[in-house]
């Protein structure tokens, strides 16, 4: 029975976990203050970069995307509630004529921090359950204070296909997207021989708002690529799923400003 050894699927996460190494360049923790510029960079690197599986915990990929595109969303989210929030706090103080100064404004990012955790909730943070997919359990969620909370993401479904009628749009992709796997995986492997495939990413949150149900639909190209050590026995040393997440990124942060205003 042929087994691939190892394959590398994107974290589709926006943030580095601790226990990663990495150059403080291309790693961040969720509360640092960064220019925007370096933290588009950063949360690309983050999203793309390659987690790799055995061949044993390959059955555990798709629930893994999922969670990490819950969060990713979730966090995305969370910032549009802290820029309104922080919004709506300046101009009541401004209304009571109240200077804000450093320390005020500090005061202001704290309490917008805290009222967004308590407006949105992933599934992460409930019971998981399923293979391709993950839910939250039915009926309200209440966050730690015991409050109803009025947004949560209950389910997360991700769906390949392969392209039909837009070839020139998926291959090849473009360097950036493919930047940060040259550092990792594929340039130790350079001398094997590779075979890709074009591949769309479909990706649907529902979500309920206030108990009303909402789904958001994106998706985006990709390829998977195959790496063969022995083309004449065609014996694949790994495989290697890319995506442009770029473009999932611009879309995710599209979706969330709506859920979130």
């Amino acid at each position: 029975k042929d087994i691939i050894p190892m394959s590398f699927f994107p974290s589709l996460s926006l943030f580095r976990p601790s226990h990663v190494n990495g150059n403080d360049d291309v790693s961040t923790n969720k509360g640092a203050s960064l220019h925007m510029l370096t933290a588009e960079k950063i949360a690309l690197k983050n999203l793309s970069r390659p987690i790799p599986y055995i061949a044993s915990n390959l059955t555990s990929v798709p629930k893994d995307m999922c969670i990490a595109l819950s969060e990713t969303f979730s966090s995305l989210v969370d910032a549009n509630l802290r820029q309104l929030f922080k919004g709506r706090l300046v101009r009541k103080y401004q209304q009571l004529n109240i200077p804000v100064d450093v320390n005020v404004n500090s005061e202001i990012s704290t309490k917008a921090r805290q009222l967004a955790a308590a407006f949105i909730r992933s599934h992460n943070q409930q019971r998981v359950v399923g293979k391709s997919n993950t839910n939250t359990e039915k009926g309200h969620v209440f966050n730690r204070r015991g409050l109803h909370t009025p947004i949560v993401i209950t389910e997360v479904i991700t769906s390949f296909e392969v392209p039909s009628d837009r070839q020139q749009e998926y291959s090849p992709l473009l360097s950036h997207v493919t930047e940060g796997w040259e550092d990792s995986c594929e340039k130790e492997t350079a001398h094997l021989n590779p075979l890709w495939l074009p591949l769309v990413l479909n990706v649907v949150l529902n979500l309920t708002i206030h108990d009303t149900p909402v789904t958001v639909n994106t998706e985006t190209c990709g390829q998977i690529h195959g790496y063969f050590s022995k083309p004449s026995t065609y014996q694949i040393d790994h495989v290697a799923l890319i995506l442009d997440t770029s473009r999932l990124l611009s879309s995710l942060r599209k979706e969330a400003k709506s859920v979130a205003w």
